[in-house]
């Protein structure tokens, strides 16, 4: 057994007398190795033969080790080709305070502390591994870098990409170029992703594409299969409930399971009810939330937000979208905010802030308050009933609209069937206005306290002029049909990108 202890300023290396200075048990230099002298590098094995390569003398070795401070490296073979640079060779590990690299070949530099390790290269700490063909590490730095793709697993993420980074005393990992991320109810796909492992956030940038499944805690959706990318048709073919979210960057944090998405934000919800029918949502906004927590889900999306859901439509300034299960009932709470504006069918309500709440996929009742305006084409009369007050309720049956109320200060101009195929109009006011209606039409309107009103025979129905604050937008009303386009384009987008 042959044993080099060497020290740059104590050293010598002659290459035309191929002299290596031997130390032996030098109290001043253990010492220095104690105090983890960086300069300090030991390295010790079964000395073979020397080969020339290139004009210069190298040793080979048998067992070798090398440690410098902290760091270890041992392998089957390796051979001394400078007096600064090694080549180990043959079941190669490299351990540095828990951390420890597997590879077939590394080659170490002892002056600049940098290694590069090829073949099967695997570095773990106990509760991570990352496995690549190549890897190029930074002792100084506790840094790796990867540059011919890479994987990391833990308990709870896996992640894959064509290259990055990872700081081992930070357990930092940094990917970039095509990046896939799996978490439990979570796949992302993106341009770059930082992940923070100890805190399990993380932080994805450019044309983000999330997947994210229900809350059902009885199930185990965690995406592992990294031979192939997640199918994203998946949805229509039997998963009861998933999103799909595309944007521009997404942070995450898994112990709060929630998920904060900005830039030009386009989501798609399906859920499925126990018989199958499958109900989508369609979001657009320039930042969403998206909170997972016990049985609910609330989504909260901000600035320029378009939601399409069945026969509703409404766009505004922001939304807070809540859904939780009680007692085996599916609560469906939507709340607008910044002046919305939503349609219904053929109705179109504007007011200050907006409630709907739904019951096991229907809609249960509406509430608006502030300037609200409800304008509602009537096809049979091709006129356009209106009525407007400071609040309204809506109450539902089955997804039919069958009360609405509108108090207080409240005005409305309906059109009515007169003899034969004239009509007449009821221009009223009062402090509470109540109208019925059956299979969408109205069929009764009262109107209590404070009433006054003008009728409008047909000889003069044109007369009536439209209520103060008269609104009607169909031309900003998102289109289901359009908004479908839009997501099987960007979709058809997303799967030619080149992963």
């Amino acid at each position: 057994m042959m044993h080099v202890i060497r020290q740059r300023s104590s050293i010598y290396w002659c290459r035309s007398l191929s002299v290596i200075i031997l130390f032996f048990c030098i109290p001043w230099l253990v010492a220095a190795q104690d105090t983890c002298d960086t300069d300090v590098v030991r390295y010790e094995g079964v000395m073979g033969r020397a080969v020339v390569v290139e004009g210069i003398k190298t040793f080979e070795f048998t067992n070798p080790r090398l440690t410098q401070c902290e760091t270890e490296l041992i392998s089957r073979r390796g051979t001394q080709m400078s007096e600064t640079e090694f080549r180990f060779e043959g079941e190669v590990r490299i351990v540095e305070h828990g951390d420890t690299l597997f590879a077939d070949i590394v080659l170490y530099n002892s002056d600049t502390k940098i290694g590069t390790a090829t073949g099967n290269v695997r570095i773990t700490d106990g509760r991570m591994i990352l496995t690549a063909p190549q890897a190029t590490f930074y002792r100084e730095e506790k840094r790796t870098v990867f540059n011919e793709g890479v994987l990391y697993e833990d308990s709870t993420t896996v992640l894959k990409s064509r290259s990055g980074a990872y700081w081992s005393d930070r357990a930092l990992a940094q990917f970039s170029s095509n990046v896939q991320l799996w978490q439990t109810r979570l796949y992302v796909e993106a341009d770059s992703v930082t992940y923070w492992r100890d805190d399990e956030v993380t932080r994805a940038r450019g044309r983000v594409y999330i997947e994210r499944t229900g809350n059902d805690e009885s199930r185990q959706s965690t995406q592992r299969d990294i031979r192939a990318r997640p199918d994203t048709t998946r949805a229509i073919r039997g998963e009861s409930d998933i999103t799909f979210v595309f944007g521009d960057a997404v942070y995450h944090n898994a112990q709060l399971d929630s998920s904060l998405v900005t830039g030009s934000v386009f989501m798609l919800q399906i859920k499925r009810d126990s018989t199958g029918v499958a109900d989508s949502l369609f979001v657009r906004a320039e930042q969403m939330t998206i909170l997972l927590f016990g049985g609910s889900k609330r989504m909260i999306a901000v600035r320029s937000v378009d939601v399409v859901q069945g026969s509703l439509s409404v766009i505004g300034d922001s939304l807070v979208y809540d859904r939780r299960d009680s007692s085996g009932n599916e609560e469906v709470t939507t709340q607008m905010f910044g002046s919305p504006m939503a349609w219904l069918k053929q109705m179109q309500i504007s007011s200050d802030s907006l409630w709907l709440t739904g019951l096991n996929g229907g809609i249960d009742s509406l509430r608006a308050t502030g300037n609200v305006f409800v304008a509602e084409y009537d096809t049979m009369l091709n006129r356009i009933q209106q009525l407007k007050g400071r609040s309204l309720v809506g109450l539902f049956d089955h997804d039919t609209l069958r009360t609405m109320t509108v108090a207080p200060n409240a005005e409305a101009l309906y059109y009515v069937e007169a003899e034969g195929d004239e009509q007449a109009a009821v221009r009223s006011s009062a402090d509470r206005i109540v109208f019925t209606f059956d299979a969408g039409s109205v069929v009764d309107v009262r109107s209590y306290d404070g009433v006054a009103g003008t009728f409008f025979r047909s000889s003069i129905v044109d007369q009536a002029e439209d209520l103060g604050g008269f609104v009607w937008s169909p031309e900003r009303r998102p289109v289901p049909a359009e908004f479908r386009l839009l997501w099987t384009e960007r979709l058809k987008l997303h799967r030619s990108r080149d992963m």
